[in-house]
C-alpha cells in the first residue's frame, strides 16, 4: 500500500506551524480501510479518497457518501480474497450493487447537480474506436465505458462476441437519435432502444457464453394517459403508476414484447383496476387495489407474460366474519389459524379458475375447511398442517396440496451442544423453509411436522448417525405411533447432510450435522423424494435434478435458491427457466412421488 496521505498532511502541519502559519484546513485527500472507519461507509468530507480492502481489513457492504463537494473523488482498491457489495444507488451506474472481488479498482466523482457519484473512468467512442459500434474492451478496467453523441454516433451498438467472466460493459448515450443496442451475444433479446440519456450495464457470464443485462432505463407511464392497452414495451423495464385522477380498468398487456421485457404495475388508486387475462399465463384473478404492486415478464418461447411478483393478501380469523375469506382479489390469499386465533375458514364465494387459497394451522386442534362449492365437502387441517386449495373451472374449490408427515428426531449429544429448545427451534424452522421451497416451485404437497423424539444413536459419522437411526427400534415404534411417512435426525456427526434417493419406508430417512444450517432440510429430504443434484446421470426419474447457474441455483445444485427445478419457474434476476421440459424437472419428479411418499404411514 502506497504511504498514506494522513501522515504526510499531519508532517506539513507540524512545519507550516512551525513557521508561524495558522488557521490551516483540513488535509483534502486521504487513504482510508474499513478498520480506519468502522466498516464500509467512505465518509465524503474529503476532496479525495483511496479507499483500501485486505485480507482483515474488509468490508461485506461498501456505501458512497450521500452528498460530498463538487469533484470529490473516492477510489476503492479491493484486495481482499472476499468480494464485497458496493451500493450503487446512488451512482450513475443502472444496478442496485456492483460486486467487487481481489484486484478490482474502481473510481467516482461526485457530481453535486446531479447528487450522485459518477463512473471516473475513460470512454470510448463510436469516433475513438474507428466508427465501429462494437464495443471495444479495456481488461484493466472494472468496467468499460462506451458513450454516444451527437457527431459521434453509431446504431446498434454490439458487445463482444465474448469477455472474461464478470467483464461489465457500460453503454450511454447522449445524442438525440435514438440507437439500438444488438441483441447479438446477449442471454435474452430484449428492448434494447438506447435513447437520449439512457445507460445499460452489461455483464459476461462465461456459464451462459453470454451477456446478462444487469442494469437497464426504466420507462415511467401514467396509467390515466396510456389507456387500457399497454404500448409495446420500448426499454427492458417499464413501470406504469395508477392513482386517482390517474386510473383506467381494464388494462391490457401487449401482445408481445422483447425478450424477458419487464411491466410492473403500481397502485395508490382508492378503487381497484382489473389487469386483463389476455397474453398472461395465468387465468384468475388479477386485481390491483391501492398498495398493491404486480411484475409481469414476457417469456418469448412461450408467447405469454408470466407473473412474477404479486400482492398476497394475508388473514388471520379475526379479521374474517364467520371464518369467510372474502372475494378473491389477487391469484393467492393466506389464512394462517393459531389459538389465540381460531376458527373454521370458509373458502371465498367469488373467485376465477386458478385461484388459490393457503391455510396453514398452528392450532392445538384441527381446522374445518369448506366452501359454498368444494370438491372434498370439509377438509380438516391438522395441527402444524399447511394445505392450498384451488378454483377449478367448474366453479369448485379442490385440495392441491397433500401432507407429508415428518418426525424430527435429536441426539443427547447435540442438546449438548446447543440446548433442546434451541434444537427444536431449529428442526421447526427447516420445516418452515422446506415449505417455503416446495410452495415456490409448485409442488403438490407441505411437509407437517408431526413430533420430536429425543433418541440417541450411535453416530461416529453422519452415515452411521443415518443408517443406525433408520433401524433404531425406539425410532421406529415411535414413528408408528405419530404416524410419520418420514425421519429426519440432527446429529453432531462429521459431515452436512445425507439421504436416501427415492425412498422406499424403510428408508425413507434423512440426517443433518447441528452445523450446516437452516437450508440443508430442504436439499436432503429432496434427495428422499427422489432427486439428484445437479443435471447428470441418475438412477430414479430422468428428470429429476437440479440445476446451478452462476451465483443462482437450486435448493438441490447449490442450496442458495428455495425452491426446486421446474420449467414453469423463473430466475429473479435473469429470468432464466429454472428447468428444461422433459429433462430438469424436480417439482415433477417430487408430485409423482408424493402420493406414495404420503400413504407411508
Amino acid at each position: 500500500m502506497r504511504a498514506r496521505r494522513t501522515a504526510v498532511a499531519a508532517l506539513m502541519i507540524m512545519l507550516l506551524g512551525a513557521l508561524g502559519v495558522v488557521n490551516l484546513p483540513a488535509a483534502s485527500a486521504t487513504d482510508l480501510t474499513p478498520n480506519g472507519v468502522g466498516g464500509g461507509d467512505i465518509p465524503g468530507t474529503y476532496s479525495s479518497v483511496d479507499f483500501y480492502l485486505s485480507n482483515g481489513n474488509w468490508a461485506q457492504t461498501l456505501r458512497l457518501a450521500a452528498t460530498a463537494g463538487e469533484g470529490a473523488r473516492v477510489a476503492i482498491h479491493h484486495d481482499a480474497g472476499y468480494t464485497s457489495e458496493l451500493v450503487t444507488t446512488n451512482t450513475d451506474i443502472p444496478k442496485a450493487s456492483l460486486t467487487l472481488r481481489q484486484g478490482d479498482d474502481i473510481s467516482f466523482v461526485f457530481s453535486t447537480s446531479r447528487r450522485l457519484w459518477l463512473l471516473n473512468t475513460p470512454a470510448k467512442t463510436p469516433n475513438t474506436n474507428g466508427g465501429s459500434g462494437v464495443v471495444p474492451l479495456q481488461p484493466a478496467e472494472k468496467i468499460t465505458r462506451f458513450i454516444l453523441a451527437n457527431g459521434d454516433f453509431v446504431s446498434p451498438v454490439t458487445l463482444p462476441a465474448t469477455a472474461a467472466d464478470g467483464t461489465m460493459v457500460m453503454v450511454s448515450s447522449k445524442a438525440t437519435t435514438t440507437a439500438t443496442i444488438s441483441p447479438a451475444n446477449v442471454l435474452f433479446a430484449g428492448t434494447f432502444n438506447l435513447r437520449t440519456g439512457d445507460t445499460y450495464v452489461f455483464t459476461y457470464k462465461t456459464k451462459y457464453k453470454a451477456w446478462v443485462a444487469d442494469g437497464t432505463p426504466v420507462q415511467l407511464l401514467d396509467a390515466g394517459r396510456t389507456g387500457s392497452q399497454l404500448p409495446r414495451p420500448v426499454v427492458p423495464r417499464t413501470t406504469v403508476q395508477f392513482g386517482d385522477g390517474n386510473h383506467v380498468s381494464p388494462v391490457t398487456l401487449p401482445a408481445a414484447a422483447g425478450d424477458r421485457d419487464r411491466i410492473t404495475l403500481r397502485s395508490t388508486a382508492g378503487w381497484p383496476a382489473t389487469i386483463n387475462n389476455t397474453y398472461v399465463n395465468f387465468p384468475g384473478t388479477l386485481k390491483l387495489n391501492a398498495g398493491d404492486e404486480y411484475t409481469f415478464m414476457y417469456v418469448k418461447e412461450k408467447a405469454v407474460w408470466v407473473v412474477m411478483s404479486k400482492p398476497v393478501p394475508a388473514y388471520t380469523p379475526s379479521q374474517l366474519t364467520s371464518g369467510q375469506v372474502p372475494t378473491m382479489r389477487s391469484p393467492l390469499a393466506r389464512v394462517k389459524v393459531s389459538d389465540s386465533n381460531w376458527s373454521a375458514i370458509k373458502l371465498p364465494v367469488s373467485a376465477r379458475t386458478g385461484d388459490q387459497v393457503i391455510v396453514a394451522n398452528e392450532a392445538g386442534w384441527t381446522v374445518d375447511v369448506s366452501g359454498a362449492s368444494t370438491v372434498f365437502g370439509t377438509a380438516k387441517i391438522a395441527t402444524n398442517e399447511t394445505a392450498r386449495f384451488i378454483r377449478l373451472s367448474d366453479g369448485r374449490w379442490d385440495r392441491a396440496t397433500r401432507t407429508v408427515t415428518m418426525m424430527l428426531t435429536y441426539g443427547q449429544d447435540v442438546v449438548d451442544k446447543a440446548g433442546e429448545s434451541v434444537v427444536q427451534k431449529h428442526l421447526r424452522d427447516e420445516v418452515t423453509e422446506t415449505n417455503l421451497a416446495l410452495e415456490n416451485s409448485g409442488a403438490n404437497f407441505y411437509v407437517q411436522r408431526v413430533g420430536f423424539l429425543k433418541r440417541q444413536v450411535s453416530d461416529p459419522t453422519l452415515n452411521a448417525a443415518l443408517e443406525n437411526a433408520r433401524v433404531d427400534s425406539v425410532i421406529k415404534t415411535k414413528r408408528t405411533e405419530l404416524r410419520a411417512d418420514a425421519i429426519y435426525y440432527l446429529s453432531v456427526s462429521d459431515g452436512c447432510g445425507l439421504g436416501h434417493i427415492g425412498a422406499s419406508k424403510d428408508y425413507m430417512i434423512a440426517a443433518e450435522n447441528w452445523g450446516c444450517g437452516l437450508f440443508t432440510m430442504r436439499h436432503e429430504f429432496g434427495h428422499n423424494m427422489g432427486l439428484a443434484h445437479c443435471y447428470g446421470p441418475n438412477s430414479g426419474y430422468p428428470y429429476a435434478y437440479g440445476v446451478g447457474w452462476d451465483r443462482i441455483s437450486d435448493s438441490m445444485c447449490g442450496n442458495s435458491v428455495s425452491g426446486y427445478t421446474s420449467p414453469d419457474t423463473y430466475t429473479a434476476d435473469y429470468g432464466i427457466t429454472m428447468g428444461i421440459p422433459g429433462t430438469v424437472d424436480g417439482v415433477r419428479a417430487m408430485n409423482q412421488f408424493s402420493a406414495q411418499v404420503a400413504a407411508y404411514n
